[in-house]
């Protein structure tokens, strides 16, 4: 278990409403009450504690080495048993997979201090220096360990969302230099063991027919937004988040359809001018409404149907141009890939906003092109051009 997400679990209980203050009081609590014992996160800003809080930054190993050397676990027990009788035994369930299925309301303090000691003893011991294979990494390093998931699991789970949290969009493994940051946990959408507010909520949700231990059950978040889940479940929440993971499935079976297919050059070059385009050289605006669009583009996907015409009207002619200065036979066989992209896209019963939002960033990694305004621009261009979306019969 991170800090990040011991944090977040505790911070429910505690009468401290500024972050930094309470980052700084839970290491207190964990630490020798001396004089001469200073905590050494208490020197840090408080951008810095609330990142740590967050799960964006991380405890030094040297702040984490001298809070190892103080560490208190009788104090901290004493700091858990000040909760609410209710309180601890709902933390028993919140922690059951980290501190076994044995926890009761008579030992949860003392399994707490063992757990925030080994989150601290693990920051100041661990080497910090990864390999590029992240997803093998972090699943060897902590998942396997604290959830009982196994590596292939992992690996799926995060495959699925493609490392980002499905909820705000936040990079689920951040990598600087050579060091690496994990910033996901894995959430049963429909809570295994419940809290006694998830199970006030629980009598309008329908249990799920699957195996609700299994990665069925199962969805990669960032931490912030597995702690917005667990402690503010509500029935809306549950069902944006099945939502959620029906798409990432959808997508995931999708994307292996399609995970061997190799595209022309030539798009690369035309997405990269793209990123270069200057105003100066879009003198050729197509100067006719675009009415394939308005044969392909449900009713209900305004916003979507108003920005790919916004995109053809003003780019449609100028790729146009690009294309005609390819070989022929090339550019056949690349809008004959791209219509298979698309249509295995569609194919899976994803709504034509994400297929469209799958075809922009699946562009953006055939032509690694981080421009994702161009890419969208190109995927605009295939709808008119009849390789994305197909005439909706009336």
């Amino acid at each position: 278990m991170e800090f990040s997400q011991f944090a977040n679990i505790l911070k429910r209980y505690s009468s401290t409403t500024n972050i930094a203050n309470f980052v700084v009081e839970l290491v207190d609590e964990i630490m020798e009450d001396d004089f001469n014992i200073r905590n050494p996160l208490s020197n840090l800003g408080q951008n810095m504690l609330e990142g740590i809080f967050s799960g964006r930054r991380q405890i030094s190993k040297s702040n984490a080495n001298a809070i190892k050397k103080n560490l208190d676990k009788a104090r901290f027990e004493l700091y858990i048993d000040k909760i609410s009788p209710d309180a601890r035994t709902e933390l028993c369930h919140i922690l059951k997979s980290y501190v076994g299925s044995d926890a009761t309301f008579d030992n949860i303090a003392s399994k707490c201090a063992n757990l925030f000691a080994d989150i601290i003893t693990h920051i100041a011991d661990k080497n910090t220096r990864y390999s590029d294979n992240l997803i093998h990494e972090f699943a060897v390093d902590q998942n396997i360990k604290e959830n009982s998931l196994s590596y292939e699991t992992i690996s799926l789970l995060l495959a699925e969302v493609c490392l980002c949290c499905p909820l705000c969009g936040a990079d689920l493994v951040r990598k600087i230099g050579m060091s690496a940051v994990a910033n996901y946990a894995f959430v049963d959408i429909y809570p295994l063991y419940p809290t006694k507010e998830q199970s006030m909520q629980l009598g309008a949700i329908k249990v799920p027919d699957c195996d609700l231990s299994t990665i069925e059950n199962k969805i990669a978040l960032c931490r912030l937004c597995e702690s917005e889940y667990l402690f503010t479940f509500s029935k809306s929440l549950y069902d944006k988040m099945q939502v959620q993971k029906h798409n990432a499935k959808l997508i995931f079976e999708a994307k292996s359809h399609i995970f061997g297919l190799n595209i022309e050059n030539e798009l690369t070059n035309i997405v990269h001018s793209l990123t270069s385009l200057t105003n100066e050289q879009l003198s050729n605006l197509l100067n006719y409404q675009p009415t394939k669009v308005e044969s392909k583009i449900y009713p209900k996907y305004s916003l979507l149907k108003n920005q790919i015409r916004w995109d053809i009207v003003q780019y449609y002619n100028y790729i146009n141009d690009l294309f005609a200065q390819q070989s022929s036979a090339k550019v056949n066989k690349l809008l004959k890939t791209v219509q298979y992209a698309s249509d295995s896209f569609i194919d899976s019963g994803l709504e034509q906003t994400v297929v469209f939002e799958c075809m922009t960033k699946w562009i953006s990694n055939k032509t690694d092109t981080i421009d994702i305004t161009a890419c969208r621009i190109m995927t605009s261009y295939f709808v008119q051009n009849c390789e994305v979306f197909h005439e909706i019969s009336q």
